[in-house]
């Protein structure tokens, strides 16, 4: 049985600036959105924190890009299977969605972690 990973998902909190240099915030509703998308296709749940604010730089083409961030966090078996599916669910799905260039998935191994319910077993 494979051991689990942790998926974190960056993703940006406003779109990319127009011409004018206006950004405009990313609809809450998108992120929901991901966030089911993610619950249902790994049978568990899936978190998306939007606070506290987080923001990163980055460089594409000899310009310097600054996003305020949120995350999407899911906890996956880990399988090249499963890593391949979250990989290309983000080149297919979140690029656009969020309009973006890229997005920054990160996997973290050796974690562990239990749904603790009323009916748990100590």
């Amino acid at each position: 049985m494979p051991g689990q990973v942790l998926a974190l998902i960056l993703l940006p909190k406003t779109y990319n600036a127009d011409a004018n240099g206006v950004r405009i915030a990313v609809e809450e509703e998108k992120f929901m959105q991901t966030a089911r998308e993610l619950a249902q296709a790994f049978g568990d749940g899936a978190i998306i924190v939007l606070e506290p604010r987080a923001s990163g730089i980055w460089r594409h083409a000899g310009r310097e890009f600054l996003d305020d961030l949120a995350f999407a966090e899911v906890e996956i078996p880990d399988t090249s299977g499963n890593r391949s599916w979250l990989k290309k669910y983000v080149k297919e799905t979140l690029l656009s969605r969020f309009e973006q260039i890229a997005i920054r998935v990160t996997f973290i191994t050796g974690i562990e972690g239990d749904n603790i319910t009323s009916e748990s077993v100590t």
